[in-house]
């Protein structure tokens, strides 16, 4: 397979977005970066310095992510050692 040269500098590579994941989260990345300039604008309008927020929501839904990806982790390793263990997967260890 050949490679072709590709002449283009890194700036004109750097605005392209054809042919990119670009293309397919432009939407996503949009609404992203306005609620956030929406946040942002609020936050320095309304001049919030952060007091009435609490840490205790976001240690409990990070306690209760971290558990759920543990779990979801282990199964995982435990479902790939059983298949090696059968001798289905060493080829997958092994790749010539």
């Amino acid at each position: 397979m050949i490679v072709p040269k590709n002449n283009a500098t890194w700036q004109s590579s750097l605005l392209q977005v054809r042919g990119t994941i670009l293309e397919d989260i432009k939407w996503r990345l949009i609404f992203v970066v306005g609620n956030a300039v929406v946040v942002t604008l609020l936050h320095e309008i309304f001049d919030a310095d952060g007091q009435w927020l609490s840490m205790t929501p976001f240690s409990l839904v990070g306690l209760a992510l971290g558990i759920f990806l543990g779990f979801r982790n282990n199964t995982s390793y435990d479902r790939f050692w059983k298949v090696v263990s059968c001798g289905v997967g060493w080829s997958i260890l092994h790749a010539p």
